[in-house]
């Protein structure tokens, strides 16, 4: 890739071939936003780069924020402030012809409208995922940057894997390497889990949303390299990512493994939970569906371990359940 970026053409060449025109713009952004002037985002565009409305949104709300401030977890915003003003006002000008005003509020944007919680029933299911696909085929919604907050994630997207296994392929390949909306992913799933975990009625009526998991769940190759939040991002809900090196010409990211995600989302997610919400009863349901239906690229035995050494003291009784578990296990 290093000899590749020897002209901005034959780097906007290299990413639309390798990446995909849906992806492009928003990898460049994450691996080399330092080069993303208006020079080289036009020759993304030349090459038939595709433009998210999702991603124009997130620009313009947090486009110039102070990266060092509490709140700025994310290793999308950490990687906007490098981003050249030029290459922030094209995309922005580019966003307005395709898209027109794009200037909503906080709860209106396209990640949110997707993303928020709906009921079960079927007109509203179906109403649903037009808007999926509505936003995925005019608007090329991308589930990233993930928006932090309570719309990180939602049971919306495992319904998409279900309902419309098509569209939710066409935006997958992100999962690949954000980490931040690869986290996400993780939490969908927890929750899809946890809410069977508590039910008292068989998991059999959602034996198909159980199998589409193995479509969700794509093992990565461990070794690749992916992009993760830096350490200053750590005190938030962002990935807790090891360090970066220092970019020279494009930005090295951080070799992160399937395990050290699962991990992490995780803890992340249970934490917000208090004691003694999950019973012991509940979470040995949930990790015994996770052994069923879940197949990663890692061992689930060692991510367990790991999260036992990983989670905080003041969760002894995590702790304690997922010990349990294994040892039921062997």
């Amino acid at each position: 890739m290093y000899s590749i970026a020897a002209t901005p053409r034959s780097l906007a060449c290299w990413l639309t071939k390798q990446k995909g025109h849906r992806f492009s713009i928003y990898y460049a952004i994450l691996a080399m936003p330092h080069l993303c002037d208006d020079h080289f985002i036009r020759l993304l565009f030349n090459q038939g780069a595709l433009l998210s409305r999702h991603l124009v949104q997130q620009l313009v709300t947090l486009y110039g924020k102070n990266p060092t401030q509490p709140t700025v977890t994310s290793l999308f915003i950490r990687s906007i402030q490098q981003l050249p003003f030029s290459g922030y006002a094209i995309l922005i000008h580019h966003g307005f012809q395709l898209y027109g005003n794009i200037l909503v509020s906080p709860d209106q944007d396209d990640y949110h409208r997707l993303m928020m919680p709906t009921v079960a029933e079927n007109a509203v299911v179906e109403k649903k995922m037009h808007a999926w696909q509505e936003a995925i085929h005019d608007y090329c919604f991308l589930p990233a940057p993930v928006v932090f907050g309570g719309s990180s994630y939602s049971r919306q997207l495992i319904r998409l894997a279900d309902t419309r296994p098509d569209l939710f392929d066409s935006i997958s390949p992100v999962f690949s390497f954000d980490m931040d909306a690869c986290h996400a992913l993780w939490e969908c799933i927890f929750l899809f889990l946890l809410d069977l975990s508590f039910t008292h009625h068989s998991v059999d009526h959602h034996h198909e949303q159980l199998a589409c998991l193995h479509r969700i769940i794509k093992p990565h190759n461990n070794n690749m390299s992916r992009f993760a939040a830096t350490p200053a991002a750590i005190q938030g809900p962002g990935w807790y990512g090891k360090k970066k090196t220092t970019p020279s010409t494009i930005q090295k990211s951080t070799p992160v493994d399937d395990l050290d995600i699962f991990a992490h989302a995780f803890i992340s997610f249970f934490a917000k939970y208090p004691i003694g919400y999950c019973t012991d009863h509940v979470m040995h349901k949930l990790l015994s569906l996770c052994f069923k239906h879940l197949h990663p690229s890692f061992d689930l035995r060692l991510a367990l371990t790991k999260i036992m050494d990983d989670l905080p003291t003041m969760r002894k009784d995590i702790t304690h359940q997922i010990d349990q578990f294994l040892k039921s296990q062997s």
